[in-house]
């Protein structure tokens, strides 16, 4: 999956965000769940926003400082699609974690973000015996 950005206007305490949700949330018994946002129906995250839990899957999380893209696991998929824990963390990659000078604002840098650059995506997953695909990685790449 590859997809442009256009971080020029977003700086300090911004979050131009792109993830994966399993929308709508649901409840114990598998019914789509408002949840207790009022601003918000219907939707969930890993961090248990809106009091409801699920996976996500962020692609990007980004300003003009920092980047990073972060899958976050739950509990085994119950059948009625309600998560009862998730890893609000997860295990992602960011820019400013790796300790490297590739991504800021200015010349100095392989990626500077108030220049449109490209977020490639590779997805790697493995299968069950059941012949399901089970998602085991994911590779995040920046181009400019």
């Amino acid at each position: 999956l590859t997809f442009t950005v256009d971080l020029s206007k977003v700086g300090c305490a911004c979050n131009l965000a792109v993830a994966f949700l399993p929308l709508p949330a649901r409840n114990l018994h598998g019914q789509p769940s408002k949840g207790t946002c009022s601003s918000v129906s219907y939707y969930c995250d890993a961090s248990s926003a809106c009091g409801q839990s699920c996976p996500e899957l962020d692609l990007m999380q980004a300003n003009k400082y920092a980047f990073a893209a972060t899958p976050r696991r739950c509990d085994s998929h119950p059948a009625e699609g309600h998560h009862g824990h998730c890893d609000p963390h997860g295990c992602g990659q960011n820019t400013n974690a790796m300790g490297a000078m590739d991504y800021g604002p200015g010349d100095r840098y392989t990626i500077d973000p108030p220049r449109r650059f490209d977020v490639h995506t590779d997805f790697y997953g493995g299968g069950e015996p059941k012949g399901h695909a089970i998602f085991t990685q994911l590779v995040t790449r920046l181009k400019q």
